[in-house]
């Protein structure tokens, strides 16, 4: 019993976790410039092509990939200053 109780407080701290990592991804989205927000909920969000994304923006299929590669960037970047102790 002891174990399951355990098991069930690790359980609530992961869900825990994991809402708050989500929130955290979601906030830094939200700061992205809108045409980068655009393409990365529309590739990432509902799984269009980058062709699809481009053609919907009518920008290059090479402008979408350097949008996705500077929203990625920026999660990278804001996700490890948080990991590291250093965000507020």
């Amino acid at each position: 019993i002891c174990i399951y109780l355990y098991d069930l407080g690790t359980e609530d701290t992961q869900e825990n976790d994991e809402d708050e990592r989500i929130n955290r991804i979601m906030m830094i989205i939200n700061t992205l410039p809108p045409k980068t927000r655009k393409v990365l909920e529309e590739c990432y969000f509902n799984q269009k092509k980058y062709s699809e994304v481009a053609q919907m923006l009518n920008i290059r299929t090479n402008t979408v990939k350097k949008h996705i590669m500077k929203a990625l960037s920026s999660l990278r970047e804001e996700l490890s200053v948080s990991v590291n102790g250093k965000d507020s």
